[in-house]
């Protein structure tokens, strides 16, 4: 009988141990899930993984979910490159076997590294298709080497097996040196690629060309710029006489196309601005001074209905150029507009036109 009884015991015990195993890996299972879903979510969300040692947040899901946040050194470790792999098999899944586009950028971070990002897509006559950023690369340095060298890295990444080389079409770059020689190198590697360089960047190079030529004009603008600056009073009268005129605008130093949009306002609105420019005191700033001075040039006022006059269809292309997805087709349709239109104009712009005419040579694709 007691032999029955410790059996029966042992069998209990037993049971016990094995559904507190089950039960263990269960609850395992659902927070490496939870874990892995959490990753996902931060990541998407731009949410820093450094957020999970703030107390707050942590006791704000310990509360409604009941479960404890991993450590960032887990997520880091452990989940952010399950998160990596799984949005690579997406974006794998969404390209397939489709004829791409690549585009490279670089720029400079706030430590003074250079960084570059590789964007693709799917090339396809009816639709325009969602850029996908592949790759983001800290470089030690910037020239054709380095950028040849993350092009062909980034195809390995979308595909590891066997780079379909036949199947990259188009390479999009600005127009600096070391891009246009990358886009020489990688043609041996890859037989059917065609490198153009960004449309919207020779349009700002055009802008560029303009801005130097209209030099007063840019005084106008610079000057009328810096009566406005950090001077609320001024700011207010001006309201006040034109409350239905927006400030003068202040053109982006780097975006010459911002530039002209400032030349265009003056075109529109030149005796509105002169009139308030007008009241000030001129011994109280000599931007003041400078402004009106300006403003009663009326070659001046000449120059600026030339700008309005001819070139607003550069910034309208500029913008419509740098529209998430635009139709392939319509890019050279556009610029080819700009051109038509400025071959209409006088002996005034002409310089313009062999500003475009320069700028499209240099585009090796378009050739």
């Amino acid at each position: 009988m007691s032999l029955i009884m410790k059996s029966n015991k042992e069998q209990v015990s037993q049971q016990f141990i094995q559904k507190s195993f089950t039960q263990a890996r269960t609850n395992n299972q659902h927070l490496n899930e939870f874990n892995n879903d959490l990753t996902t979510f931060m990541v998407a969300n731009d949410i820093p993984l450094w957020k999970l040692k703030n107390a707050e947040f942590n006791n704000f899901f310990e509360k409604y979910i009941k479960l404890k946040l991993p450590v960032e050194s887990t997520v880091q470790k452990n989940y952010v490159p399950l998160c990596y792999e799984d949005v690579l098999r997406k974006i794998r899944k969404e390209i397939g076997n489709s004829s791409i586009w690549v585009s490279i950028d670089e720029t400079i971070d706030v430590q003074g590294r250079y960084v570059a990002s590789v964007i693709i897509g799917f090339l396809s006559s009816e639709n325009s298709t969602k850029p996908i950023v592949l790759t983001i690369k800290h470089l030690e340095k910037t020239n054709f080497q380095t950028i040849s060298k993350l092009f062909n890295d980034s195809m390995s990444v979308l595909w590891p097996e066997k780079v379909l080389r036949d199947k990259v079409l188009l390479y999009v770059t600005d127009a600096t040196p070391y891009m246009v020689k990358s886009g020489h190198a990688l043609k041996v590697f890859y037989p059917k690629l065609i490198h153009i360089t960004c449309m919207a960047h020779g349009l700002h190079r055009l802008s560029e060309a303009i801005w130097d030529k209209f030099s007063n004009v840019d005084l106008l603008i610079s000057n009328t710029k810096n009566v406005f600056l950090k001077a609320p009073s001024r700011v207010g009268t001006f309201k006040e006489k034109c409350p239905n005129l927006s400030l003068p605008p202040q053109p982006i130093i780097t975006r010459w196309g911002t530039w002209l949009d400032a030349a265009f306002y003056y075109g529109k609105n030149f005796d509105k601005v002169k009139e308030v420019i007008d009241t000030f005191n001129p011994n109280d700033a000599k931007s003041i001074q400078n402004a009106q001075q300006l403003f009663n040039d009326n070659s001046i006022k000449n120059e600026l209905s030339i700008i309005l006059s001819n070139f607003q269809c550069i910034t309208d292309t500029i913008t419509c150029l740098e529209k998430s997805g635009v139709n392939l087709g319509k890019s050279p349709e556009s610029v080819q507009n700009v051109e038509n239109k400025l071959s209409e104009g006088g002996r005034s712009i002409e310089f313009s036109k062999v500003k475009l005419s320069e700028v499209l040579s240099k585009n090796p694709g378009l050739l």
